[in-house]
């Protein structure tokens, strides 16, 4: 039998710099709560990206979504957030018994001009 856990997921903040530290700040001061979320463990990544994307109520495709995470030995270090980009980063998050909350924001692409370039 599969195991299923229970992860908590962040959906609606972003990462900043401060005081040489990375934080995670609710957007627009917006304080949104977190998501509980649960999964199998041996989930893969593809159908868990689409979890969170559901979970969440996001409307992105999967390859615009950021995953990471500050593990809590590293909390108060100056260090990037560890990101979930792949199959074996997710194992390895997954198989960690201190899981760190999921911090989750969409990648804001910049809209393209279609008429640039074109004679009017």
């Amino acid at each position: 039998m599969e195991e299923s856990i229970t992860i908590v997921v962040d959906c609606y903040s972003e990462w900043i710099e401060i005081n040489n530290r990375f934080i995670w700040r609710w957007k627009d001061d917006d304080m949104s709560e977190s998501v509980l979320m649960t999964v199998q463990r041996d989930i893969l990544y593809n159908d868990f990206v689409n979890s969170i994307i559901s979970y969440c109520g996001l409307n992105c495709q999967p390859n615009d979504l950021v995953i990471s995470y500050m593990h809590k030995s590293f909390e108060n270090q100056r260090i990037l957030p560890f990101k979930i980009s792949n199959q074996l980063r997710l194992s390895t998050y997954l198989s960690d018994a201190t899981r760190s909350v999921l911090r989750v924001y969409v990648v804001e692409k910049p809209i393209e001009n279609e008429n640039v370039g074109q004679d009017q």
